[in-house]
């Protein structure tokens, strides 16, 4: 201690008591109930550091092997172009439905445009031009709705990204036009009768009748026959090219 108070520099003799007491808390003696002392006990990381050294646990070498094979599927998907892409998902397609025939024509005009295209490429950019372009083609924002969807579909993990930053900008699917279709009010009806009795041809209304209260096609109610219809049980039956549709009520 100096005169002012405060602690002076260490002298060598306190350093090395530090020391010796920094040894006792890594090595601690173990004892025994006879006495006697056992193997210093070491402290807990070096107790780790030297029971993992050299070691490869099954599961370390599961997850390199899955890793290597991820990185593998991404090079080969940086190399993959939309027009590989689409044969190998309709391959695919084929093989778990009974008619690739939607998935064919949509991916049919998404190779015609962007086959040549590495999958990588596709941004959500590219995705906004394929839809302008196919709205200049005049396909209905529908048809341009399910070739989108497939194409995110093919590019995988890829996609869903592009997926999420379209659906953010609100530019994932193009808006749909109001339905047309409407069934008739009974309002409609009644009035639509009432005219049909009015014309010349007495049939007009029979007919009339027969759509308002069946739902027949215009091509089923002109080639309908009398043992298609079923007066007892009030039904309409329609024929296809060779096995019947459901009856109808009337």
């Amino acid at each position: 201690m100096t005169n002012g108070g405060n602690a002076g520099p260490a002298s060598p003799t306190d350093s090395g008591q530090t020391y010796e007491r920094f040894q006792k808390r890594q090595v601690l003696p173990l004892r025994v109930p006879d006495g006697r002392a056992s193997a210093p006990r070491l402290h807990r990381h070096h107790q780790q550091a030297s029971g993992h050294r050299g070691t490869t646990t099954p599961a370390r070498t599961t997850r390199e092997s899955y890793s290597q094979v991820i990185a593998e599927e991404s090079r080969e998907q940086q190399r993959k172009t939309v027009q590989l892409a689409a044969d190998e998902f309709l391959k695919d397609y084929r093989a778990k439905h009974r008619s690739a025939t939607f998935a064919e024509y949509a991916l049919g005009h998404v190779s015609k445009r962007l086959g040549s295209s590495l999958v990588v490429e596709i941004t959500p950019k590219v995705v906004k031009r394929y839809q302008a372009y196919r709205l200049n083609e005049k396909a209905s924002p529908k048809t341009i709705n399910d070739e989108v969807q497939l194409l995110l579909r093919l590019c995988g993990e890829q996609g869903a990204l592009i997926r999420a930053t379209l659906r953010r900008d609100k530019a994932l699917k193009l808006p749909l036009p109001p339905s047309p279709g409407r069934p008739y009010s009974a309002l409609e009806k009644a009035r639509m009768l009432e005219e049909a009795q009015k014309l010349r041809t007495p049939q007009m209304h029979a007919t009339l009748a027969v759509d308002l209260n069946t739902g027949l096609r215009d091509k089923e109610l002109r080639e309908i026959r009398w043992e298609q219809v079923d007066l007892i049980d009030k039904k309409a039956l329609t024929w296809a090219s060779r096995k019947p549709r459901a009856a109808r009520d009337a």
